[in-house]
């Protein structure tokens, strides 16, 4: 790759624990709008033209589910990031070690 020019980015491998913040708060927003959404349609006696059940359950939805967890969410998933990363500059540095104890050692 160093012949190309290319320098290469290592990221850390996906891990759901980035996303359990997002997943958390989807599943909070489900539980509160699954039932909304079924009692808002079984209030209508007929689908009408004027009748928005699921419009009106959606944004009453997010009217009323607060995003007061996200922090908590996120603060989790940096943790878990900060750990992460901390874990690959160590690898690097006994891989990098690695090869500089082989670079300077006698051919055999």
């Amino acid at each position: 790759m160093a012949d190309l020019g290319i320098t290469p980015v290592w990221n850390v491998p996906y891990k759901p624990e980035y996303n359990a913040g997002v997943e958390r708060y989807w599943a909070q927003l489900k539980a509160h709008f699954r039932p909304l959404l079924l009692s808002k349609m079984l209030a209508v006696p007929g689908p009408r033209m004027k009748d928005t059940p699921l419009k009106d359950a959606v944004k009453q939805t997010i009217r009323n589910v607060p995003p007061t967890s996200i922090p908590a969410f996120i603060a989790r998933a940096l943790e878990n990031l900060r750990t992460d990363a901390a874990e690959i500059r160590y690898m690097r540095k006994m891989q990098d070690a690695s090869v500089t104890a082989i670079a300077g050692s006698p051919e055999r």
